[in-house]
This record gives structure tokens, C-alpha cells and sequence, in this order.
């Protein structure tokens, strides 16, 4: 053999230990990558290195495999604190602790699908992705699952996805943030501000997320304590299963320009409502649904507004279920002003009615609203503002006379009875309109009204057979009475001639 020989083989043998070597400057380092006709050159290492997996970092995504130090280790290298992508190949990553986001801005962190890349916390009471300090922002993460390994509890607060909190209250908080197609499941919260100390939550972009009726809580929790405001709040075309959640599937408060779209809320029970949002301005809710939740017998409120001011667009409520006489779908409590564009609802409740909106305050526009009553059950036709004014605008005539002629006759009420009872004719007797005493729920209201061309020598009295608090239309006059209920008695809120 010559030397040449030698020296070639000792060359090939050189350079197969090189590209077999991870070390730095070996392997994909020392391989040459163009791009197609750019005549650009660099190593296949530097091509490679765009894209960061945690399996990069000794994640083996094996579901048994304990993964959750080398996944913490790729997020503390390629986020660092000017950003960076993370990905996450298809698996189930089995993590022990808590994975904890450090202070950062402009990331991604990714899976390959949204069913297919999942982590999998196998600690009760433990979070998932835990942000622990302010001002983190300009983040995203998407594509992906994360559940724990057992059903977790409304006892389990801990059990949070995504957690976002200091453990002191800051108005900076974590802002201009992305949760894109991410699923939720066995767990307490998904996306969630610390319920104490809090800091806002703002810039919020939350769109193609689901639970799958797993959760123990809130898919979406933001209601600080003490209050900051939290502008700029944005969820869409989500599907949200409620029947396994112990309080609110969303719940925000102290938010303004919130915009809720496009969110499918199925199930749920009577003892939470699937949506609450308090003191919240400029708020719009469009094209969302309700669907099977069951008022049980004692009813319930399924959308709650508490003094805010709202914009509903195409929304409906298909197929409530239960027994209970006074259920609200859109319920404005104080302080609310809530207009009403486009309202479908159904309902197989076996009795009682659903209320379809009610407001304190006002309900300044009402527009085509169509009601499909189903079953022994019914959605009410009146749809009624019970504790707020009537509709100032009605475009279709879609909805139905709220008021009651009674003629020159007694009337006994019941709960069901329409709210404004109308004497428009001349009294031949003294006559008696009598409240009822039973079926009474906060804020139901009736307003009684006498105006007859010639009202006739005779009385008219309203009874209140609860507290006696009884009104009287003297003889030959017009005017009118409106009583509300308030703690199970009826007490006048206004009245005079007309």
C-alpha cells in the first residue's frame, strides 16, 4: 500500500469522526447549505438551528419519560429575553413540575397539531406554563394540548395551564399576548390571572381554543383583585364544553373594549353561569350560543352583564333545559345598558319560561328577535325588559304586544302575566287588580295603567297581598302605577296621573 494511500484513508477516517461530532464547528458545521439559485452559502448547522425542538434539548415526548427538566432548559435557552421559537414535535410530554416562563418579550412556543403535540402534567395541583413576572408580552403560544394526568377539582387552584401572576397587583401586568388552537383538558383553569394580588391582562388575542368538558373551572379568568383595568380583550371561534365546570367558563371584570365572537358554550348547569362580565366597557358579543344548559328548577342567569355596557349581535340560545319558571338568557344586573340586534332562542324546558333578556337600567335598542318555542316549555313572546325600560326601537315588528288589555273587569296576576295591564275603557264598578303573591324573582316589575277617554265615577285599586302595599285610582281619573319586587315584596317606584 503507498503513502498516498495512508494519507487518504487517514483523511476519510478524519473526516467521518468531524460530521458524526456534535461539537461545536463538527457535523451539520461543517456541511455547506445554499438556498436554489441565490448562490448564498452557509452550514446545514445554521439552517438547522431556525428551528429550536425541545427534543433538541433531551425532551423525549414518550408519555413516560420525565421531560419536564429538559423542557424547562429549552425554554430558558431559546426564549431568553429578545425572543426566540420552541417547538414541539407530536408526543405526549410527560412534565412533573411547573414549567416557568421568565421575564421575556416577542416568543413563540409551538406544537406540530393542536390533538397531536400535548403536555401532560402528572402532579395534582400544579401548573402548566407559569408566568411569574410583569411586563412579558409579545408572546404566542398555539398548537397544542395541556392536561393533566388526573381530573383535577375546583379544590385544585393550582391546576392552571396558562398562569399569569406576580403575587403582587401591577396595571402593567402581561400585555399583547396570543393563545391560538390550544385545548384544554382535566384541569381547574385554562387561562387564568391569579384571583389575588393580580395584575391586568390586556392586549388578549384568544381565537380557535377548546375544552372538551373536562375542565373543573374557567376556560378564560381574568378578574383582578384589587381592580385594573383591562383594555383590549379579544375571544373568537372557540368551543367550550361546560358541563364539568364548577364556576364561569368566562369570566372577566374591569375590561374595556372587550370582544367576545363566534363562541359555542355547551352544557353547563345552573349553579354558574357560563359567562360574567362586570364593570367592563364598550363590550360586543356577536355570533355566539348557548346550548343545553339546564336552568335546573330554581333557575338561572346564562349570559350575566353587571354594570357594563353592552352590544349583542346574532346570538341565540338553543335548548334549555329544566323546570324553572325565571331564567334569563342575556341578564343585565345594575348599571347595565344593553342593546339588542339579532336574538334566536328555543327551549325544551318540561316548564316555566325563559325570559329572554332582562336589564336594570336600560335595554335602549331591541331588534329582530325571533323566539321558537319547543316542548310544554317556552321562550317568553313579550321579551320584556322586566326592571329596565321598553325598547325604543323595534325595525321588524318582530316582537309581539307587551301590553294586556283587561277591559272593565278585575284582574288576578300571575308571574306569567304581561307587565304592563291596561284599563282603556270606562269603568262600569269599582274594580281591583291584584299583584301576585307567589312565582316573585328580583326585579320582576308590573306597571298598571288607567287612561280612558271618560274614566267613570268609579275606582280602581291595585292589591298587594304581600305587605299590603296597596295603590288606588280615585274615581274619574287617568294615571298609573309601576311596582317592582325587590326581597320577596312588591314596593311602588312610581306613580302619578295622567
Amino acid at each position: 500500500m503507498s503513502s498516498t494511500d495512508y494519507i487518504a484513508r487517514g483523511l476519510i477516517t478524519q473526516t467521518r469522526t468531524e460530521l458524526t461530532s456534535s461539537a461545536e464547528g463538527m457535523g451539520a458545521g461543517k456541511v455547506g447549505f445554499s438556498a436554489a439559485a441565490t448562490g448564498s452559502g452557509r452550514t446545514v448547522q445554521e439552517k438547522l438551528r431556525e428551528s429550536i425542538s425541545v427534543k433538541d434539548y433531551g425532551a423525549a415526548g414518550n408519555g413516560t419519560t420525565d421531560d419536564t427538566v429538559a423542557i424547562q432548559n429549552a425554554i430558558n435557552a431559546v426564549i431568553g429575553t429578545s425572543g426566540g421559537s420552541l417547538y414541539f414535535p407530536n408526543g405526549t410530554y410527560r412534565i412533573t413540575g411547573k414549567l416557568v416562563i421568565p421575564l421575556s418579550y416577542g416568543w413563540r412556543i409551538h406544537g406540530q397539531s393542536m390533538l397531536g403535540a400535548r403536555i401532560r402534567q402528572h402532579t395534582t395541583n400544579t401548573r402548566i406554563f407559569s408566568f411569574e413576572t410583569v411586563n412579558t408580552w409579545g408572546w404566542e403560544i398555539c398548537e397544542m394540548t395541556l392536561e393533566w394526568n388526573s381530573q383535577q377539582t375546583t379544590a385544585n387552584t393550582q391546576a392552571i395551564a396558562i398562569f399569569m401572576g406576580s403575587g403582587t397587583a401591577s396595571s402593567t401586568g402581561f400585555y399583547d399576548w396570543h393563545i391560538r388552537r390550544v385545548s384544554f383538558a382535566k384541569g381547574f383553569r385554562g387561562i387564568a390571572g391569579d384571583s389575588a394580588n393580580s395584575p391586568a391582562l390586556w392586549g388578549v388575542h384568544i381565537v380557535d381554543c377548546n375544552c372538551d368538558g373536562s375542565m373543573a373551572g374557567a376556560f378564560y379568568y381574568a378578574s383582578p383583585t384589587p381592580s385594573v383595568g383591562q383594555p383590549n380583550v379579544r375571544i373568537e371561534h372557540c368551543r367550550l364544553s361546560c358541563q364539568g365546570m364548577g364556576e364561569e367558563a368566562i369570566k372577566i371584570s374591569s375590561g374595556d373594549s372587550v370582544y367576545l365572537a363566534n363562541i359555542e358554550l355547551l352544557n353547563g348547569g345552573p349553579t354558574h353561569r357560563l359567562m360574567q362580565l362586570s364593570t367592563c366597557f364598550t363590550v360586543t358579543v356577536i355570533n355566539c350560543k348557548s346550548e343545553n344548559y339546564n336552568v335546573g328548577a330554581a333557575g338561572g342567569r346564562i349570559f350575566g352583564f353587571s354594570n357594563c355596557n353592552v352590544r349583542v349581535f346574532n346570538t341565540n340560545v338553543n335548548g334549555v333545559q329544566g323546570t324553572a319558571g325565571a331564567s334569563y338568557f342575556l341578564f343585565g344586573e345594575s348599571g347595565t345598558t344593553m342593546s339588542i340586534i339579532g336574538l334566536t332562542a328555543t327551549t325544551s324546558m318540561t316548564g316555566g319560561t325563559l325570559l329572554v333578556y332582562t336589564a336594570d337600567t336600560a335595554v335602549p335598542l331591541v331588534a329582530d328577535i325571533k323566539l321558537n318555542p319547543t316542548g310544554t316549555g317556552r321562550a317568553s313572546d313579550d321579551v320584556f325588559p322586566w326592571s329596565g325600560c321598553a325598547p325604543k326601537f323595534d325595525a321588524d315588528k318582530r316582537q309581539r304586544d307587551r301590553i294586556n288589555d283587561i277591559g272593565d273587569a278585575d284582574a288576578a296576576l300571575s308571574a306569567s302575566s304581561l307587565a304592563i295591564q291596561y284599563q282603556n275603557v270606562t269603568l262600569t264598578a269599582n274594580r281591583a287588580i291584584t299583584l301576585p303573591s307567589t312565582g316573585l324573582y328580583e326585579g320582576m316589575s308590573f306597571h298598571i295603567v288607567r287612561r280612558a277617554t271618560t274614566p267613570g265615577a268609579f275606582t280602581l285599586q291595585v292589591t298587594d297581598p304581600i305587605g299590603a302595599n296597596n295603590y288606588t285610582f280615585a274615581s274619574a281619573t287617568n294615571g298609573y302605577v309601576k311596582y317592582r319586587a325587590r326581597s320577596g315584596a312588591w314596593r311602588i317606584i312610581e306613580a302619578g296621573p295622567l
